[in-house]
């Protein structure tokens, strides 16, 4: 528990192809006008928003029935990984062909641009015929061959492929018959107990149950690493969800993360669902299935990160309480905050602390405060809060006009915990060199990153379709800004090795 930590602590120191594939093979200037940009865009671009709400536009450089492919040249205006781009429209001759959602699958930095891929919805094509001069009377025949390209594309699924998900089907389908009739000896009860009888009945089968579907879903994780193309792994993606969905998307995990309604993955409710860890869903088969996806490595690493994160605030406070000083700590990309709401809750150094909270989400942010003040409330706890709406693309361009600190001055902490999953280098080398002159002297700087041996990457990507930029300690170290010595920066991984961490400290004479 902290607050026995905080006593202790104290004493102690006193990215897949269908059908009619086009490539686009013009190259963009060096530098466009604005009028010759405009006028690229009408020929072959895109245009959408972001879940910021920030307008884009992109030079289009592959287009398929499935997936898009497209040129961004301003590196520090990027979407991010995983995330719902609304309003996007593929504009091909001259001709709006897609108008819907897009969820970015792919980043790729090629040094004087970004090149973005994502998954489209077949449903929001809006002119479905890319084939120019034919005839209108022939518009249904053609539709019916590509519908036809689609359907032949399943034939591409390796037969070992099918074989594990048609089993992991089977497998889910009985299971969801047999704990339907079991649920059913509980409706004899009503409220309250009803539910704690449902939970318990969970908890006894939840073991087994688990162990059953971790051996198909490793023998699928291991099928699926043999895919290294995108035609061949969109295939089995679209085979893999025909097949689970109908069975999956009942667990509000599940459900959560694949929907994305706030437009984006790994938002402030799905975060809240990992951390409350217990039997959600409506009936006993979605409680089991919701909360194994929640036993996963990825889930559990971000619990062990929470405590990780904690530790480092208490070793902060400690080291400055000790000279009668207020602990300055800074969170970037915050969401709720659950290390903060455990050290009001557990921890009495809370009190001698001040948290500057930042994320681009205003739902984020309002849940957040709403549940700090609260917590605050039913404690008694005298630390103060400022909560601050922010991209990182302002975090970015403020830089450049801030002094060597931010305006409310350093922080003995900062840290960036999850956000670095979905954005592209160039962003996170710059962003590590602005926190890093966020840090007070003697204070320290945190960024995480998800590691490239996560072993459920492949059931995030086909299940949940949650896409994260993968990195080693190599990648995590090469954002090291360069005045920083080494010998002053470590990473470390949590127990599970899914979470890494970089550490960067700041000499007291800095």
């Amino acid at each position: 528990m902290l607050h026995t930590a905080c006593h202790m602590n104290q004493s102690a120191t006193g990215n897949g192809s269908g059908g009619n594939t086009t490539i686009l093979t013009r190259k963009r200037p060096a530098a466009l006008a604005p009028s010759s940009e405009a006028a690229a865009l009408r020929e072959n671009g895109v245009a959408f928003k972001t879940s910021e709400g920030q307008s884009l536009r992109g030079t289009l450089a592959r287009i398929q029935r499935h997936s898009a492919v497209f040129e961004l040249y301003s590196p520090m205006a990027v979407p991010r990984l995983s995330e719902a781009l609304v309003e996007f429209k593929i504009i091909l001759r001259e001709r709006d062909i897609y108008s819907g959602r897009a969820v970015v699958s792919n980043i790729v930095d090629a040094g004087t641009k970004t090149i973005c891929a994502v998954s489209l919805d077949l449903m929001d094509w809006v002119d479905l015929n890319l084939l120019p001069g034919l005839e209108p009377d022939d518009a249904p025949a053609n539709q019916y061959k590509a519908f036809l390209h689609e359907r032949q594309n399943l034939y591409k699924v390796l037969p070992e492929f099918k074989v594990v998900v048609s089993d992991l089907q089977a497998y889910l389908h009985d299971l969801r018959q047999w704990l339907d009739k079991l649920e059913l000896n509980t409706h004899a009860f009503t409220g309250t107990f009803q539910k704690q009888l449902e939970n318990k009945t969970a908890a006894m089968l939840v073991g087994p149950v688990c162990e059953s579907i971790e051996t198909l879903i490793e023998r699928f994780e291991s099928i699926a690493r043999s895919l290294d193309d995108e035609e061949s792994r969109w295939a089995h993606q679209v085979f893999m969800r025909r097949q689970l969905h109908p069975l999956l998307l009942c667990a509000p995990f599940v459900n959560h993360t694949f929907t994305k309604p706030y437009g984006y993955t790994g938002d402030f409710e799905a975060v809240n669902m990992i951390m409350r860890n217990e039997f959600e869903g409506d009936s006993l088969y979605a409680k089991i299935i919701n909360f194994w996806f929640l036993q996963q490595p990825p889930a559990q690493a971000h619990r062990n990160r929470i405590d990780f994160l904690c530790k480092n605030v208490i070793a902060a406070a400690v080291r400055l309480t000790e000279d009668g000083r207020t602990a300055r700590i800074a969170s970037i990309g915050c969401g709720p905050a659950h290390e903060v709401q455990r050290l009001l809750r557990e921890c009495h150094l809370s009190d001698s602390m001040e948290f500057t909270l930042i994320d681009f989400e205003p739902r984020a942010l309002a849940y957040t405060e709403r549940t700090l003040n609260d917590i605050q409330r039913q404690y008694d706890r005298d630390s103060r809060f400022t909560f601050v709406k922010k991209s990182v693309n302002q975090i970015l361009k403020e830089a450049d006009k801030a002094a060597a600190q931010p305006a409310g001055g350093q922080y003995d902490l900062v840290y960036c915990a999850g956000l670095f999953d979905y954005l592209a280098d160039p962003v996170c080398k710059e962003l590590t060199r602005i926190l890093y002159r966020w840090v007070a002297p003697g204070g320290c700087l945190i960024t995480t990153n998800v590691d490239v041996s996560n072993p459920r990457r492949l059931t995030m990507d086909y299940v949940l379709e949650w896409h994260l930029i993968y990195r080693n300690r190599g990648n995590l170290m090469a954002f090291k800004p360069q005045s920083v010595p080494e010998e002053l920066c470590r990473i470390r991984s949590d127990t599970t090795g899914v979470n890494i961490y970089f550490e960067a400290q700041k000499p007291n004479y800095a």
